[in-house]
């Protein structure tokens, strides 16, 4: 993941005038110097704080969907950088593709029809959702798409990690959902996945864009 400023932003929090009026400077030699104090200034705030103080333009690549995030109902919901958003200008997104690393990895529960010597697309109702299982809700993830390593928190504190790629990395998720989970899910579940596939609602490759705002404003009505 990168993030690269396009736009800076066009005025700063103090301006010159009212620097130099706090610093009794008269005189226009040290104009250069205090401009840089005030953007200095601002950018050490904002990278304490992770906000911006001011309107600017960033471009933020992500390399996989994956990330410190909440297990949401439609998949990851992920933190955007800088906050707060004033508005969304683009997203590009590979053709005829998910979004990179979306639900790579599912949990089966035991009642599953997933054939793991033969891994093949099934329905969701095969796999643990957070949509029937709210006891997800309780738990946030941070994986990394790179190196596959998955981990999960419970009110801050990690409860387990494990490296996806490896049969013993999963089994150690494993054997934490297992005793997580409530007897509402038929046991033993498993971590699974479908070698360059995606285990989304349907076979087929898609991207559902949900606007957050709408379904609040639905579940009013």
């Amino acid at each position: 993941m990168s993030l690269t400023l396009l736009t800076p932003p066009a005025v700063e929090p103090v301006t010159l005038a009212e620097a130099k009026a706090r610093l009794r400077v008269t005189g226009e030699a040290d104009d250069a110097a205090i401009t840089h104090w005030i953007e200095t200034a601002r950018a050490c705030v904002e990278r304490e704080t992770g906000r911006a103080l001011l309107s600017q333009v960033w471009l933020e690549r992500r390399d996989g969907w994956g990330g410190d995030g909440r297990l949401g109902a439609f998949g990851t919901q992920f933190r955007l950088l800088k906050p707060p958003l004033i508005a969304l200008e683009a997203v590009t997104l590979e053709a005829d593709a998910c979004l990179p690393h979306d639900r790579r990895y599912a949990i089966a529960h035991g009642a599953a029809q997933f054939d793991s010597a033969n891994p093949a697309w099934v329905a969701k109702r095969n796999f643990a959702v957070l949509a029937k299982h709210d006891q997800l809700a309780a738990l946030t993830s941070d994986y990394d798409p790179e190196t596959e390593q998955l981990s999960l928190s419970r009110h801050g504190k990690v409860v387990t990690q494990g490296d996806l790629k490896t049969p013993a990395g999963r089994a150690v998720v494993e054997q934490f959902l297992n005793a997580f989970l409530d007897a509402k899910i038929p046991k033993p579940v498993k971590i699974v996945r479908v070698p360059d596939a995606a285990l989304t609602d349907q076979a087929e490759p898609l991207v559902s864009i949900i606007n957050q705002a709408s379904l609040r404003d639905l579940e009013r009505v």
